[in-house]
């Protein structure tokens, strides 16, 4: 999370990513957040890229990874004190 949060835009891509599991798939999210799919399929492999681990599963509906479900509760912890 240290790397991802010194990372430009990370605030609005942790809310976004936040948002994903449960979903059938990155299109009904990107719906749910007035966003593209492509847009927020880019944000995805970045958060991915950054932390060095993948984060969701791209399985219907989509769900985190061990490493993402521990990602994401540190992510809402710290969207939650913002």
């Amino acid at each position: 999370m240290q790397v991802v949060s010194r990372t430009r835009n990370c605030l609005p891509r942790l809310r976004a990513l936040v948002v994903i599991p449960g979903h059938q798939n990155l299109t009904a999210t990107a719906t749910v957040l007035g966003s593209s799919s492509g847009a927020l399929g880019y944000q995805l492999r970045g958060l991915e890229k950054t932390a060095g681990f993948t984060i969701i599963e791209h399985t219907s509906p989509l769900t985190p990874t061990a490493a993402g479900h521990s990602f994401l509760t540190e992510a809402r912890d710290l969207l939650n004190h913002l």
